[in-house]
């Protein structure tokens, strides 16, 4: 079917939509009040987060404009705002109509679609022109809820946008809202229809050769909302070292346990794989403890790995990936101190699916709650002095006390080794 982008102001599309409906309509008034609180439109997917490696300038990404929970509605209207200086819009598509109404009724729906590049917004307003026809031929008004549609959801728009400018080595992103505005749901008394709005986001990230600790601060600690992924094991020492880092985030984030089917592949061959892709990953706990620490190391996509061999039988420590040592990266298990005594590492990486990943673990579980102090008292204070993809530090317990109390503290913690 023939779709017309036209230029219209947007006190024109309401009015049209005031008139069209109260011209046309001589039907009961449908209560839509008890639903209020479930009725939303929204941008998605919510956090559209691309890297460099797999977007660059002139390539296109897509997001809908969706509809939820809304019944008794005849006519709706929007405008979707961006940087234009970032992005071009060079579709959008009317879908949501066009999914509720026949084929053959085709002909009743007015949709009036617009694309301003120079101003960074697009337009959309659709209904049907004749009302009773639609009424009378079954398809209105439009009523989505679970019991017809999918999680109670159907796309309403689909905009497919330009990437015009990536990301300088110094910028190290460029991102930029994507933003609802003049939101209009018409029941069909054409009265608003009381709904929320939930806006979406843009960012593309430079990729790097190795991402380093020291973006830990805009990769996770500033990061948009929804963009991270905090993914814990069940052991209380792994949940308050990733409660430090989480608690400092300046949005909501994802926390996941690490055995969400939904979240982390929990079947052979790819056992611990997280299932997100292009997002950030935090991980707290070693090999030992956490499928997705062990799924990476045995991919060998960590900077360092785990070894209880390769310094001698009863050491414990960390190694290169590509098996090389590091000198004084070991504990002597034997004669361990243990809760008193361990090492502990911090690193980040890219892994194969793009994501931004920052791994904190000890040899023990001790070691894990002071990785997790260290970030949150040391590192993110001082992030410019962490530009490494990897750290060891070793923690004694008790330099300036006694006796000991097993709490781990900043000033009982020295860097044993970093690097890229």
């Amino acid at each position: 079917m023939k779709r017309d982008n036209v230029i219209v102001g947007k006190s024109l599309v309401s009015a049209l939509i005031v008139a069209i409906l109260s011209t046309n309509m001589l039907v009961p008034t449908f209560n839509v009040s008890g639903f209020a609180e479930e009725i939303k439109i929204f941008v998605e997917p919510r956090n559209s987060i691309y890297y460099t490696s797999e977007k660059s300038t002139g390539d296109t990404f897509q997001v809908n404009v969706t509809v939820a929970n809304v019944t008794g509605m005849v006519g709706m209207q929007f405008e979707f705002r961006w940087d234009p200086s970032l992005l071009n819009c060079t579709s959008i598509t009317e879908y949501l109509f066009h999914t509720v109404t026949p084929t053959s009724e085709w002909d009743n729906i007015f949709e009036w679609l617009l694309i301003n590049n120079t101003g960074g917004y697009a337009s959309y307003m659709c209904l049907w022109p004749d009302y009773p026809r639609a009424e009378d031929g079954g398809y209105a008004p439009v009523n989505i809820t679970a019991a017809r549609y999918t999680e109670g959801k159907v796309t309403a728009a689909v905009l497919e946008f330009k990437i015009l400018k990536v990301p300088t080595e110094a910028e190290g992103y460029l991102a930029c809202n994507l933003d609802l505005a003049s939101t209009i749901m018409a029941d069909q008394t054409a009265n608003p229809i009381p709904h929320t709005v939930e806006d979406g986001y843009y960012k593309l990230t430079r990729t790097l050769v190795n991402a380093q600790v020291a973006l830990a601060n805009t990769q996770v600690v500033n990061a948009p909302a929804y963009s991270v992924y905090f993914i814990q094991t069940e052991n209380p020492y792994d949940v308050q070292g990733i409660g430090y880092v989480y608690g400092m985030c300046t949005n909501p984030q994802h926390l996941r346990m690490m055995n969400d089917s939904s979240t982390v592949e929990l079947d052979l061959p790819d056992f611990g794989k997280p299932l997100v892709s292009n997002m950030v990953i935090v991980l707290f706990g070693g090999p030992l403890a956490h499928y997705c620490t062990a799924y990476y190391e045995r991919t060998a996509q960590t900077p360092l790995l785990f070894t209880m061999t390769a310094y001698g039988s009863g050491l414990w420590g960390f190694i290169m990936k590509d098996g090389s040592t590091v000198p004084d990266a070991y504990l002597d298990m034997r004669e361990l101190n243990l809760g008193h005594t361990d090492l502990f590492t911090v690193e980040t990486f890219i892994d194969s699916d793009g994501n931004f990943v920052v791994v904190m673990y000890g040899i023990t579980e001790w070691g894990t709650l002071a990785a997790g102090t260290y970030f949150y008292s040391e590192i993110l204070p001082k992030i410019e002095n962490f530009p490494g993809s990897w750290y060891i530090f070793r923690w004694n317990d008790g330099i300036d006390e006694q006796p000991y109390d097993s709490f781990p503290q900043p000033e009982e913690m020295t860097l044993v080794a970093s690097g890229n």
